[in-house]
């Protein structure tokens, strides 16, 4: 399928006006917008040809790939690699969120999720832009890195850095964001912090559980420890 991207002529790559973000950026927003208005559309697979660093080419036209996913986008990307051709691929799906400002990392489950409509889409250079819809207010907000094959090279000026509360991570990491890397035999992003530090924060909730619980009134400090997940591997 061949679509007009713009009314306007794009800059010429090269020159000092041309931003590939800008454009996927644009082009995230754009699939977003189209796709909820369908509330019931299944997951969908999106791509565009282009060059790998400057994208479509810089006429008024581009190829644009569309494919309705039959599963969970993870299921359908797992094992697959995008056409030497593609210059991004994404997913845009309905799904629900909850927020999870105060909590860190974890989510609040007393909080009721609430309906999304979400755009992700990666470049063969890293780049990401995530466009994320609130059903409830059709509020939409893009956001995201300039490069996430190695690490986070910081916010593009196009890109929001997300509402308050919203996960520090950003739009380049994530399950369908390493699986969307991974079609283009990008590397993903590393984890956010190492396993010591998970492990840790794992056996103190185990102990706060218990101790609520009122089991550990009598506990040693043996059985305190045991309750690390290190001893789960070592038996």
């Amino acid at each position: 399928m061949k679509i007009r991207s713009s009314s306007h002529p794009h800059p010429v790559p090269g020159s000092p006006t041309f931003d590939p973000v800008a454009r996927l950026v644009a082009l995230a927003e754009s699939l977003e917008a189209v796709l909820a208005t369908d509330g019931d559309h299944p997951p969908m697979l999106v791509a565009v040809h282009g060059d790998a660093d400057l994208g479509p080419s810089a006429d008024e036209t581009f190829e644009l790939v569309v494919k309705p996913l039959a599963h969970h986008p993870a299921a359908e990307l797992e094992g697959f690699v995008a056409p030497p051709s593609w210059w991004c691929i994404g997913v845009v799906a309905s799904g629900r969120a909850r927020t999870n400002e105060g909590l860190g990392c974890f989510a609040d489950a007393s909080v009721d999720p609430f309906p999304v409509h979400v755009a992700h889409l990666v470049t063969r250079a890293g780049h990401t832009v995530r466009v994320l819809r609130d059903r409830r207010t059709d509020d939409v907000r893009s956001h995201g890195c300039t490069r996430g094959d190695a690490a986070p090279a910081g916010a593009h000026p196009d890109l929001d850095p997300g509402p308050t509360g919203a996960s520090s991570s950003g739009a380049g990491t994530g399950l369908i964001d390493d699986y969307l890397r991974l079609t283009l035999r990008l590397a993903t992003p590393p984890p956010p912090t190492d396993t010591a530090t998970l492990f840790g924060a794992l056996w103190v909730h185990r102990v706060m559980r218990d101790a609520l619980d009122h089991r550990l009134v009598d506990a040693s400090w043996d059985e305190v420890a045991h309750l690390h997940p290190l001893f789960d591997a070592i038996g």
